[in-house]
């Protein structure tokens, strides 16, 4: 019988494969759509091909995004606008600033990801898990005479997530 290590272990590769297979398969997309063709032109069908699949894919990102107003308004920010990158692969950034000073604690984010679970996508459930982070940071930050002015998730091969600081006011 295996130990729940043994369990969370193999849960883990399995995981760690699957990212890694879908990741492959993205990149094999990618290198299909610009071998020989190191110029962006959508006159030639890999051109109108590379259009379509950054239009489609930053639509969807974007429609994901913005569903999530109503929870990022619930942890404590605003939804600050957003960065569109063209390209192969195309990213979405969504910059959120923190409205008041305080934030929501780990509990209160991890309760909102449990509630709506459901509904949530891995995307929009790292969104909410990155406020959690920045809530644990803030007081290192502070040491350093800067604060928390925002949070840009960026949706991306690999996803990233910047935290902007500014000066702490006076």
């Amino acid at each position: 019988m295996a130990t729940a290590y043994e369990k969370a272990k193999a849960k883990a590769a399995s995981l760690s494969q699957t990212a890694s297979d879908k990741a492959n398969a993205i990149g094999g997309k990618m290198k299909e759509m610009t071998v020989g063709n190191s110029t962006y032109d959508d006159d030639t069908p890999e051109g109108k091909e590379q259009q379509s699949y950054m239009t489609q894919t930053i639509e969807k990102i974007m429609m994901e995004m913005t569903k999530m107003k109503g929870i990022i308004n619930e942890c404590g920010y605003k939804i600050g606008g957003m960065n569109v990158t063209l390209g192969l692969p195309p990213a979405v950034s969504m910059i959120v600033k923190k409205e008041g000073s305080t934030y929501l604690s780990a509990d209160d984010l991890d309760g909102i990801i449990e509630r709506e679970r459901e509904t949530l996508s891995s995307t929009q459930t790292a969104v909410i898990k990155s406020f959690k982070m920045a809530g644990k940071m803030e007081s290192t930050i502070r040491k350093t005479g800067m604060e928390l002015a925002g949070i840009s998730a960026t949706v991306t091969i690999p996803p990233t997530i910047t935290l902007q600081l500014q000066p702490l006011l006076a």
